[in-house]
């Protein structure tokens, strides 16, 4: 249990119905004050960052989302006093993820070097949940995606972690950090597309810039899983690549888990992903000129962008031996 919920929990038990928020200090060492609390008469749980007038830039935006709202109270005179970022449920349906998002904000919050970089942190990072919220909603990710981030954690821990380390193979992870590819590496970029079907015919690509050879090197990769009982999760998946950062690179676990929100996951949606995969094969297509894929000097004029699927048949001719990989990742970790 967090020390959010721990507070929760304590705050629970008072059983107080005095109107307004009912507060209890974390992170006591913090920059700024960060409290958990319960509002009544709702109950409804909640966090709050108190910062000075004074460090409020007027340009800050204030993310809202179904799932939270947040809302802000000068307590106190304008530039003398302090004000009040109150981060509130707002729909019963993504309760269980609002525990984990309070916790979040407020371990970010709390790790700051002062004030005005705490309240920072935590609007930053309340953008990036209330994009996380905008399009997994209560349930996290569909089958489909579930598969994709199973198969992007696969390709990291067991074929790039290999050739440059598991700490440089997570730098590289870039889809959740919103370039076009799954990973960025030194001398390329890779594009994992995965696949649970028995006979998958085709690969879909989802924009344009995916396999736009102006960029650099490409290579493609098409994984396919089989659905068996000894096959992992995806939590289980998640936990054995904690688990390696744990020994090998700790200072990255906070990294690692920014990341798998960005790419929509987080622990609170673990009993809903059952599905149990084991690869059965990584395929590598090396993209090029004539290689069957549209890049941006392809659309017409008047076309922003345009998704696609290939046949996988029809990449047969650019085939590249798993080796390939490692000229691309670059040199061996030391």
């Amino acid at each position: 249990m967090s020390v959010v919920e721990e507070a929760w929990k304590t705050l629970g038990a008072e059983h107080r119905t005095e109107t307004g928020w009912h507060l209890r200090r974390i992170h006591p060492g913090a920059a700024c004050e960060i409290l958990a609390g319960i509002h009544r008469p709702d109950g409804a749980p909640g966090l709050i960052v108190e910062v000075e007038a004074s460090l409020v830039p007027p340009s800050i935006r204030i993310p809202k989302s179904a799932g939270f709202r947040v809302d802000t109270v000068l307590l106190g005179h304008s530039h003398t006093g302090r004000v009040r970022f109150a981060l509130s449920l707002a729909h019963v349906a993504y309760s269980a993820v609002f525990a984990v998002l309070c916790t979040d904000t407020a371990d970010v919050a709390a790790s700051q070097a002062d004030a005005q970089s705490a309240l920072s942190a935590f609007i930053g990072r309340l953008h990036v949940w209330q994009a996380f919220m905008a399009r997994h909603g209560p349930d996290g990710l569909s089958e489909t995606a579930m598969i994709g981030l199973m198969g992007e954690l696969h390709v990291l821990a067991d074929h790039l972690a290999p050739l440059i380390g598991i700490e440089r193979a997570l730098a590289a992870w870039a889809g959740p950090r919103g370039e076009p590819n799954d990973f960025s590496l030194a001398a390329g970029y890779l594009e994992i597309k995965t696949t649970a079907r028995q006979s998958p015919e085709s690969i879909a690509i989802s924009n344009a810039a995916q396999l736009d050879i102006a960029r650099g090197r490409i290579l493609l990769g098409h994984l396919r899983f089989r659905q068996v009982p000894e096959g992992a999760t995806l939590p289980e998946l998640v936990e054995r690549v904690r688990s390696r950062l744990a020994d090998e690179a700790p200072a990255a676990i906070a990294e690692f888990a920014a990341l798998l929100l960005a790419a929509g996951y987080v622990d609170a949606h673990s009993e809903n992903y059952v599905l149990h995969l084991e690869p059965d094969g990584l395929q590598l297509f090396e993209v090029t000129a004539d290689f069957p894929h549209i890049a941006p000097g392809d659309l017409r004029a008047g076309v922003r962008d345009c998704s696609y699927t290939i046949d996988l048949g029809a990449c047969a001719s650019w085939a590249v031996p798993g080796s390939t990989l490692a000229s691309l990742a670059g040199p061996a970790h030391g």
